[in-house]
């Protein structure tokens, strides 16, 4: 993982978190029930679990979530407390919730990747079928061509001669054009071409 995908990571933890915090707060300052608390919580594990990468951030931000809960939203407040039963159970149930949602998301983007990993080796075969039929064509005229001249040339006229040597500089020119575009389009897809705009 690169440190961009890191701070990513890290920006939409802490926001989710820090969303849900705040929102927490005002919900407990109307004296709404525990239980909503406890479900936003739930839901903010939930989210940080499905929009990042790995478990490491699901899996800190229950951890998180299990002791913020503990420590400012249930009595006695601003005091940690696994005494009671449900503190625990809470704790487990929101553990549980991110590595479940971290081991689905994973899984699902295995699958995509494995998707698009097939869907490309598809579009690599299929070019190769058109290039490979494209450059077949010329190829079997210029080799017609220049056996016709070789195995016959002096039965053939003048004007035979420089007709089927017209095929074969012809088909010569296509086959170099082709061969340049397709140089031009492995260029275009190297890491270091820029594209630069015309006015």
């Amino acid at each position: 993982m690169n440190i961009k995908e890191i701070i990513r990571n890290c920006c939409i933890s802490i926001i989710i978190f820090f969303l849900t915090f705040v929102l927490c707060l005002i919900l407990h300052s109307i004296e709404l029930s525990q239980s909503l608390v406890d479900m936003l919580f739930v839901l903010a594990v939930f989210l940080i679990s499905l929009l990042t990468d790995g478990y490491v951030y699901g899996i800190i931000a229950s951890l998180c979530a299990v002791l913020v809960c503990n420590f400012v939203f249930v009595y006695p407040y601003y005091r940690i407390n696994f005494v009671i039963l449900e503190n625990c159970i809470s704790a487990i149930v929101t553990l549980v919730v991110a590595i479940t949602t971290c081991t689905l998301t994973i899984q699902i983007k295995l699958k995509e990747k494995l998707k698009l990993e097939s869907e490309k080796e598809k579009m690599k075969a299929n070019l190769l079928r058109a290039v490979s039929h494209d450059l077949r064509t010329p190829l079997t005229t210029i080799y017609v061509s220049s056996l016709a001249l070789i195995e016959n040339y002096d039965e053939l006229n003048k004007e035979q001669k420089i007709s089927l040597l017209k095929e074969v500089r012809d088909d010569s020119e296509n086959l170099i054009k082709m061969v340049e575009n397709l140089l031009s389009i492995t260029r275009i897809n190297a890491d270091n071409v820029s594209v630069v705009k015309c006015q």
